[in-house]
């Protein structure tokens, strides 16, 4: 959906800015629009490919650095109370403006005031021309940034930004209450896609006048309604050999018995990426993780915890609860919090939490990075777990 909202603003000529949150600088004050502004200003690229690359702003090049500095007191040349406050950007820019003696007085309070005046003044654009902002993974935004966007889009006009977040449970996205959103929002949940609309995806892609029952139950199966793993299932189940296409009678087919044992290859940037987000936890938060793949693709909450509780050092500073798998928490891009349906809604009792990894592929890559002895280790702790809880004789 992005990149069809990217290539229509090009068809229209709307300038186009793009970039994502990150977890790793989620305590990192306006970093997402302090990259959208240097694509602004052509310090970084601005181009959209279907993913949005996080921009490390400490590794520009130096003369870059110096330009950046000169394009921040040119854009405040006709503000003299602005002007005076620039060296504030040194905060969050990766410049370094000269200090002055009229800004030893300002409070903390008045120091963050400055700074989004100064932020909200470079986005709005005195040409009146129309722009597209998108920042992607927005759990991750920092508070600063949120702040800033409730005055942004009355100061930005016109303009359309535009909010990717993960899926919550519930109607609306969890920032909605943190940002107190205006009336002229749309928000768009997007949940799993209906097997029919996979159907049509995979039929689109392969170009086939059709797709049997059997293809469509092997790419749901793996896919589990997400577009962009379902493609890439239809993909992988083709280059394997166990999806075969007749070009001439636009027909596909496959062998149901052999599709059940391959493992199939996705793309190595699709591994790369979740593993840059298993190494972006902490150390208990990875271990915790890839303890629960060694589990399946799904378990009950207790009994990873009173697997964790055995091999997390050290011990008093573990302690799993539900928070951990709540939309924004940086676990949560793993494994979600699901319905127990094994227990009845009118049961007086508590059912067990359940767990499950949002993707049996995310779960397969977690689980490779298990080294061999630790892979054992949790195997065999797991099982004892197991014997614990069906009391049976070891």
């Amino acid at each position: 959906l992005i990149s069809q909202l990217v290539k229509l603003a090009k068809e229209h000529d709307v300038p186009c800015l793009s970039t994502a949150a990150d977890s790793l600088e989620k305590n990192t004050p306006y970093y997402a629009w302090v990259s959208l502004l240097m694509q602004q200003w052509g310090i970084l690229p601005s181009s959209h490919n279907g993913t949005v690359p996080n921009h490390h702003l400490q590794q520009i090049p130096a003369d870059l650095k110096a330009d950046l500095a000169n394009i921040l007191i040119e854009q405040l040349q006709y503000d003299d109370q602005l002007l005076i406050a620039a060296p504030l950007l040194n905060e969050i820019f990766p410049v370094d403006i000269p200090r002055t003696s009229a800004l030893k007085s300002l409070s903390p309070g008045a120091v963050a005031d400055k700074i989004k005046d100064l932020l909200l003044y470079f986005l709005t654009d005195a040409t009146e021309q129309p722009r597209l902002f998108i920042i992607e993974d927005a759990q991750y935004l920092d508070s600063y940034s949120l702040n800033l966007f409730k005055f942004a889009w009355k100061c930005v006009q016109p303009a359309m930004i535009v909010f990717t977040s993960r899926p919550a449970p519930g109607p609306v996205l969890p920032l909605l209450p943190r940002l107190q959103m205006p009336t002229n929002v749309d928000v768009l949940p997007l949940n799993p896609l209906p097997r029919s609309d996979v159907d049509l995806l995979i039929q689109k892609k392969l170009r086939v006048k059709s797709i049997p029952i059997s293809v469509s139950d092997e790419v749901y199966r793996r896919g589990k309604g997400n577009a962009l793993y379902s493609v890439y299932a239809a993909n992988a189940l083709r280059e394997s050999g166990v999806l075969t296409i007749d070009v001439k009678n636009k027909r596909c087919s496959i062998e149901p018995s052999r599709a059940h044992m391959i493992r199939l290859k996705y793309p190595l940037y699709i591994h790369r990426k979740i593993q840059m987000k298993l190494d972006s936890l902490t150390k208990t938060q990875k271990q915790a993780v890839q303890v629960a793949s060694v589990l399946g693709n799904q378990m009950d909450m207790e009994l990873l915890r009173k697997l964790l509780e055995e091999v997390i050092e050290p011990k008093h500073e573990f302690q799993l609860d539900s928070a951990w798998f709540l939309p924004g928490s940086p676990v949560a891009s793993f494994i979600e919090l699901v319905e127990n349906r094994e227990f009845s809604s009118e049961s007086t009792t508590e059912p067990p939490k359940r767990l499950k990894f949002v993707h049996e592929l995310v779960r397969e890559v977690v689980y490779e990075t298990l080294a061999g002895p630790a892979r054992q280790e949790y195997h065999q702790k797991a099982a004892e777990k197991y014997e614990e809880e069906a009391n049976l004789p070891r």
